[in-house]
């Protein structure tokens, strides 16, 4: 039986990964770097800002210590989170003449009925606050019960961490729940490669990827969108 849903948060919930891209090259320029979104999206979407720093850094053969680190995290920061506040969401396939946030059709409906059947949380590599003011502005965030974040553990998405602090902290607050009672819900496959090294269950929705892709790195169920009438869920999905 499930009983926790740990979803994801850019590409699930809503698809900002354009602003952060945009983020790192604003901050890299200075240094001559630059990468296309092919590229981001191969190798760092998914990762925390951190992650995705060292990942450049590393690729340009670049020096650095955790007070560079950080000041080149604090400047995209600055750059980005006032965008959440100020951009408008528009529902993915709209019409939007401007830059706008997307989330996902039947999405905010699907969260709603499935937090009175599931505990839910958020295991993301996303600032907290930038998770807070997108989930307040959809009027979802008090169907979350926590929310894992940057900061909250220390190996990024591939490794298992994130999702096993997501599942500890859940213990803690509902001993019933077993680690094979929680689905992970992702884009990338970045983030099915944590979820299933967790343990744990895992729907793919093809926000990000090709249903081929996920497929290949092992996704138990692979969805279009999150609608409500696929709920509840049941094992017998997998």
């Amino acid at each position: 039986m499930i009983k926790a849903l740990l979803f994801d948060f850019d590409g699930v919930i809503v698809d900002t990964e354009p602003l952060h891209y945009k983020g790192f090259l604003r901050v890299m320029k200075k240094y001559g770097y630059t990468m296309t979104y092919e590229h981001y999206k191969r190798n760092y979407l998914a990762f925390q800002d951190r992650d995705c720093f060292i990942g450049i850094l590393n690729e340009i053969g670049m020096k650095y210590d955790e007070m560079f680190l950080n000041a080149l995290i604090e400047e995209k920061g600055e750059w980005f989170f006032p965008l959440l506040n100020e951009l408008p969401i528009k529902v993915r396939g709209q019409e939007v003449v401007e830059e706008a946030i997307f989330t996902f059709e039947g999405l905010t409906d699907f969260i709603r009925d499935a937090s009175r059947i599931y505990r839910l949380a958020i295991v993301s590599g996303a600032q907290k606050n930038e998770i807070e003011v997108i989930l307040k502005r959809l009027g979802i965030f008090d169907c979350f019960v926590l929310i894992v974040s940057a900061g909250d553990y220390q190996k990024g998405k591939p490794d298992p961490e994130p999702y096993l602090v997501g599942y500890k902290r859940l213990k803690r607050l509902y001993p019933d729940v077993e680690i094979y009672n929680c689905v992970g819900v992702e884009d990338s496959f970045f983030g099915i490669k944590s979820v299933k090294s967790a343990g744990m269950k895992c729907i793919a929705v093809t926000n990000s990827y090709s249903k081929e892709l996920l497929s290949q790195y092992g996704a138990d169920l692979i969805v279009d969108r999150l609608t409500s009438n696929m709920l509840p869920l049941v094992f017998s999905e997998f």
